[in-house]
């Protein structure tokens, strides 16, 4: 019987993840169960080194599951976790079956949840709240991104520990990236990068890009491609899909990272943003406004309902745009990446 001090369960593969799981597994005996493979989650696996132990449950992807598929998955995954022994099981979650059935099967002490979602996107009246609340404190610890996402666990009523993350993973730190170059160039070279999706809220952006004429370069691709692309004058180009460990070059010709989502649980593409130097204007429903933007000063926060809340976060960027680029450069991402590690690692000595 193997034995590990945590024993994630995951839904499928990320990078951030695998980073995270393998800067863990320095230390520690980790082992990672994946229920299988999304479309929706951001991997690309030529460009990682897993140094864990990994088990996959299904080859199908998550996203075309059917109830059958749920009681095979359920089953293989309880019939796994009987040959593994493990001091904490940490769930990735609580929006897959799977994982609500072995919360309940599991001991509360041993069990641990992430919880990502923040009080901007989640819905925690009437009886969601009530399912919710019994879900969550089927476990005895919590590991949240940020303060919007504590506030959900509070609302609940979670009767637990709560452990700030700062993250939903490590991004990619192994880029050496230029930062201290400030911006002598105005108007100021605006990037996107994301799903092209409603949800994203970018025909804002391309509204307001269109009204203003400055230049923005939007990254991705997504069911609502064709639709933007058409809407979109010529101040405003399609990259297309790039890969993740592709961006830093693209990044360096730009000097300011947008994301106007309607409904962003975190906003990982923040973070990256603000790794390779570029201050950022974030909508009030992404995640991480407040960990990553207000607390670092980084950028600005705007209305996600209002294109003129946009224009005046674009006029101040440009006003103030030296004093947003020197608070970025001053991040310190070791110390943000090490205090990620500890939240989960601290739980071991209580």
């Amino acid at each position: 019987m193997r034995k590990y001090d945590f024993l994630f369960i995951q839904n499928a593969p990320a990078f951030y993840k695998i980073n995270l799981f393998n800067a863990l597994s320095a230390n520690l005996r980790i082992g990672v169960i994946f229920l299988g493979e999304s479309n929706q989650v951001v991997m690309n696996k030529n460009s990682l080194l897993w140094k864990f132990d990994s088990y996959c449950l299904n080859k199908k992807e998550l996203d075309k599951e059917n109830v059958f598929d749920i009681i095979c998955s359920t089953f293989r995954l309880w019939k796994l976790m009987k040959s593994l022994k493990s001091k904490y099981i940490i769930y990735g979650g609580w929006s897959y079956m799977e994982f609500i059935i072995m919360m309940f099967l599991t001991s509360r002490i041993r069990n641990c949840v992430i919880s990502e979602s923040s009080i901007y996107e989640s819905s925690i009246t009437g009886i969601k709240r009530i399912i919710k609340r019994w879900i969550v404190n089927l476990c005895s610890h919590a590991f949240v991104s940020g303060i919007p996402h504590k506030e959900v666990l509070l609302k609940l009523g979670y009767k637990g520990e709560i452990h700030i993350t700062g993250g939903v993973g490590l991004a990619l730190r192994n880029l050496k990236v230029k930062r201290e170059n400030l911006c002598n160039t105005y108007p100021l070279r605006y990037i996107y990068t994301g799903r092209l999706i409603k949800k994203k809220n970018v025909d804002l952006l391309i509204e307001a890009f269109n009204e203003n004429g400055k230049p923005l370069t939007i990254i991705g691709n997504g069911c609502n491609e064709n639709e933007f692309r058409r809407k979109a004058k010529s101040n405003i180009i399609f990259l297309g899909f790039i890969e993740n460990d592709k961006l830093q070059d693209i990044y360096a010709n730009h000097d300011c990272f947008i994301l106007p989502s309607y409904s962003e649980a975190w906003g990982l593409v923040v973070e990256e943003a603000l790794y390779n130097g570029l201050p950022v204007i974030v909508s009030n429903m992404v995640g991480c406004n407040i960990d990553m933007v207000k607390n670092y000063d980084s950028g600005i926060i705007f209305d996600c309902q209002s294109i003129e809340s946009l224009q005046k976060a674009i006029s101040q960027m440009e006003l103030h745009y030296q004093y947003y680029k020197k608070n970025v450069n001053s991040i310190d991402w070791g110390k943000r990446d090490k205090e990620q590690i500890e939240a989960f690692t601290s739980i071991l000595s209580l």
